[in-house]
């Protein structure tokens, strides 16, 4: 489990993987109870404020969206561009939720 998660494990669903997701996607995939299918990635926005500490800046941004956009993945986190708000979250349209 990615450090990301801990203290979520009562939201997790295991077992569950969307099809088509590429393998290098894989061991940040997860299904969570409220928000669905998701890849844990950090926003590039918040980068320069994780410096060291990038597992307190990883979020659940749904797959469909993910996939989708433009993405790295480098030094074990996938970084996107993804629109954040720093008291909702991760704010994209519903059509890219699936549960």
């Amino acid at each position: 489990m990615r450090n990301s998660l801990r203290g979520m494990e009562h939201m997790i669903v295991l077992g569950k993987s969307y099809p088509g997701v590429p393998d290098e996607l894989l061991p940040f995939e997860v299904y969570l109870k409220d928000s669905g299918y998701c890849i844990l990635c950090v926003p590039n926005f918040l980068v320069p404020y994780a410096k060291d500490r990038l597992d307190d800046f990883e979020v659940a941004v749904p797959t469909k969206y993910v996939l989708c956009h433009p993405y790295s993945v480098m030094d074990g986190y996938v970084y996107i561009d993804v629109p954040y708000d720093q008291f909702v979250g991760v704010s994209v349209p519903d059509e890219f939720y699936a549960y």
